[in-house]
């Protein structure tokens, strides 16, 4: 999917596709693949039974998993305050 991404910026195809939003499309490939690693952290935390190396990797791996939750939220200023609508009459 990175592939494809990289393609349409390289020839700059993301001037035609208009009706995609880029910003969207990106913050779901991110969202998409921090899932992914956190799926792949919890597989490796439940073998990690006696196996130090599997350990380690769960908790690179969840560690890895907070901090792209983290880009995404720095990086799209994700909130979840209500916006006001103070009307001016």
């Amino acid at each position: 999917m990175i592939l494809a991404f990289y393609l349409v910026h390289l020839f700059r195809l993301y001037r035609v596709l208009t009706c995609i939003s880029w910003p969207l499309s990106e913050l779901l490939h991110y969202l998409i693949g921090t899932l992914l690693l956190l799926v792949a952290s919890i597989v490796a935390a439940s073998k990690s039974y006696s196996q130090s190396e599997l350990v380690a990797a769960a908790i690179f791996g969840f560690i890895a998993t907070f901090l792209c939750l983290a880009s995404v939220w720095l990086s799209y200023k994700i909130s979840c305050v209500t916006q006001s609508t103070d009307a001016a009459v």
